[in-house]
């Protein structure tokens, strides 16, 4: 019953994220999605998805106050990157171990990034890999998760088509 809590709620969250307007709006809420996905996954003993999100968080928070054009920004990006598949090989279980690493990779670059529109894009792939993630780990709010933020971020890049053309 928690996990379905702690999921309806990331839901919500995530629904929003990709309709901000701002790269710092958009990571403030991915902050909070994190905090939730981290919580949820932990009540399902899917420890590989628990810790990508807690390490999300604490990304979240490093870009939102450092400056992306600094050295210091770099180095964390390279950080989180290696940190995911750290977290991958420590909490291994199967080969489904290995996509919250790969989709954390890609976030971490599409949020360093913090341009929406990138963001949009770089959700599928990101989706994909935890789609399946999630199917695997018995964690249906986050399968129907992924339906839903790759359904609101093509609604982000209609919306930006349409106000640019």
């Amino acid at each position: 019953m928690l996990s379905f809590v702690l999921g309806v709620i990331c839901i919500i969250i995530n629904f929003l994220i990709y309709q901000q307007k701002s790269g710092k709006r958009l990571l403030v809420l991915k902050l909070v999605s994190d905090i939730f996905w981290c919580a949820h996954y932990f009540s399902l003993y899917a420890y590989t998805g628990a810790f990508v999100a807690l390490l999300g968080a604490v990304r979240e928070v490093v870009f939102i106050k450092v400056d992306r054009k600094s050295k210091i920004s770099k180095f964390f990006l390279a950080f989180f990157c290696v940190l995911s598949l750290a977290i991958a090989v420590f909490t291994w279980k199967n080969i489904f171990s290995a996509f919250p690493a790969i989709a954390s990779i890609l976030s971490v670059i599409s949020f360093y990034i913090a341009n929406p529109q990138i963001s949009r894009i770089m959700s599928f792939p990101i989706s994909s890999c935890m789609f399946t993630y999630s199917l695997i780990s018995n964690s249906f709010a986050g399968v129907i998760n992924e339906i839903i933020t790759v359904t609101s971020s093509i609604i982000g890049i209609i919306k930006k088509e349409k106000n640019n053309g």
